[in-house]
């Protein structure tokens, strides 16, 4: 018996990012998905799931979605396979793993921050794509809207303004 994707089993969640499972896995980019093994390696997070057969890690949120199942993602990276969702703890650990991302190793080149969530997003749009969305390399959702900036910084000390203790 081969396992049934979320959608296939009639799951599906009514608001947020799909489940991500082993189907939609399957529809990223191998390059992609070797990047994001080595940045979660290098932020601590156990990466041997994502190349082994049947197994999501539970920190992987979201990831490839198809605009047949979500419209919303007609204009975002997630429907090319080269953008993750990735559930790491509040803002000061979002920070610290797009810096991985990022900076670090330069894996990924751009970067969103969600202040209230645990969760943050990566992704491989390349330099042309991004300047469709006035050069924002990064983002910070806050209370539901979408803010963009150019340079880490600038990105982090809004998250930090916005953000509570908690995160």
């Amino acid at each position: 018996m081969t396992e049934k994707s979320l959608i296939e089993q009639g799951i599906k969640r009514l608001t947020g990012p799909p489940i991500a499972d082993i189907e939609t896995c399957k529809l990223y980019k191998p390059g992609a998905v070797c990047a994001l093994g080595v940045v979660a390696e290098r932020h601590g997070l156990e990466s041997r799931p994502l190349f082994l057969s049947n197994v999501v890690p539970d920190w992987l949120v979201s990831g490839y979605r198809d605009a047949a199942t979500d419209p919303k993602v007609k204009h975002s990276p997630h429907g090319w396979g080269d953008a993750f969702d990735v559930k790491v703890g509040g803002v000061l650990k979002q920070i610290e793993f797009i810096k991985v991302a990022l900076e670090d190793t330069q894996l990924f080149n751009r970067g969103g921050i969600y202040v209230g969530r645990n969760t943050c997003h990566i992704d491989q749009r390349d330099e042309a794509w991004m300047r469709k969305y006035h050069g924002a390399k990064l983002w910070v959702w806050y209370k539901g809207d979408y803010t963009g900036f150019s340079t880490f910084n600038e990105a982090v000390r809004f998250a930090l303004s916005k953000s509570t203790p908690e995160g």
